[in-house]
């Protein structure tokens, strides 16, 4: 069996680090929209649910509420990194691993893949590339709401200065 895990390594490595940093640039902005949120409320961030599905509908509610923003594409997008979440836990919580088929009593390598420990979920790199992709362009995305959202809210902290 000849199994090169540097070759494996070279391809899933950098798609797994930017998938998991492009994750964490959106939690990071759902955690700054929903934290000016409670600032001006009576609500503490502890009394909300840690579940990110929760936060994600907040965060999507709040960034709505906004004149400046469009509801239709934001809702989209939180589909989106619903969709995506799956992915990112698959990826963080687990190894790359050999797969292989036996055939004759022959072992042949036919790939690597991420497997949940429960066997349950599992990912190609054709697959992951794919969502990849996606992830990035929800970053994008996000990035355009989130400069929207700070411009407006230095809007509101500029009219809220005593003159």
């Amino acid at each position: 069996m000849d199994v090169n895990f540097n070759k494996a390594e070279a391809e899933w490595i950098p798609l797994i680090g930017q998938f998991i940093l492009d994750f964490a640039f959106i939690e990071d902005s759902i955690h700054t929209v929903i934290s000016d949120y409670l600032n001006k409320s009576l609500i503490k961030e502890s009394y909300l649910s840690d579940r990110i599905e929760t936060r994600i509908e907040l965060f999507e509610e709040i960034i709505k509420a906004s004149d400046a923003q469009d509801g239709t594409k934001i809702k989209s997008l939180t589909a989106e990194i619903k969709n995506l979440r799956p992915t990112r836990n698959l990826l963080a919580h687990n190894a790359l691993g050999l797969v292989y088929e036996e055939k004759e009593g022959v072992l042949k390598e036919i790939g690597f893949e991420i497997t949940a420990k429960k066997k349950t979920t599992s990912i190609k790199l054709d697959s992951l590339k794919k969502q990849a992709a996606r992830l990035t362009k929800c970053r994008d995305q996000l990035t355009e709401v989130m400069i929207i959202f700070l411009r407006e809210r230095f809007k509101a902290y500029e009219r809220e200065l005593p003159h």
